[in-house]
């Protein structure tokens, strides 16, 4: 029962961590982006205990742990915003304790670096190709072809002057 209760524990830290460093919904809830997340880890938390809670309490065991992390986990989810990022830091710590080490920068690091170096490329370009750097006019739109206007065939004036014809005897005459 112990390392059931472990491994729910190991697992349920990983789901509060995905809910709170989550970028799609943090976005959905107006939240700045997190400091710090590592997806992979924290999938490899949630999911970890169940390649090793069969050998270690049985099936049993196993069955416990999936229900109550099925549970658990939705609860998270539906926690607020709020409590989901108070959850999110917390577990957050816990997995940093677990891990010992950063995986990457976090991630306003990688986007500050990706914007320099694109800032850099634009001035490489524009000192490489200056009519490119959208000073240039732009080009005339071509001329529409003209097309010739189609002669009306031998049908369609046999039909127009029937039209007439009718049209002129139906008409009532005045007195």
């Amino acid at each position: 029962m112990a390392a059931t209760l472990a491994a729910i524990a190991v697992s349920l830290a990983g789901v509060g961590y995905l809910a709170g460093t989550d970028p799609k919904r943090r976005r959905a809830f107006r939240l700045p982006p997190a400091a710090r997340s590592s997806p992979r880890l924290g999938w490899a938390l949630v999911l970890a205990p169940g390649v090793l809670l069969p050998f270690a309490a049985g099936g049993a065991g196993f069955t416990v742990w999936i229900g109550a992390v099925s549970v658990v986990g939705w609860a998270i989810a539906a926690l607020p915003p709020e409590r989901t990022a108070r959850v999110g830091r917390r577990c957050a710590g816990l997995v940093d304790r677990l891990a010992g080490f950063r995986l990457r920068p976090p991630a306003h690091d990688r986007l500050a670096a990706l914007e320099a170096r694109i800032r850099a490329l634009e001035a490489q370009l524009a000192a490489a190709h200056p009519a490119a750097n959208g000073h240039e006019p732009a080009p005339a739109p071509k001329p529409r072809p003209r097309t010739r206007k189609a002669e009306p065939t031998a049908e369609a004036v046999k039909i127009a002057r029937r039209t007439e014809l009718q049209s002129s005897v139906a008409a009532p005459r005045s007195r």
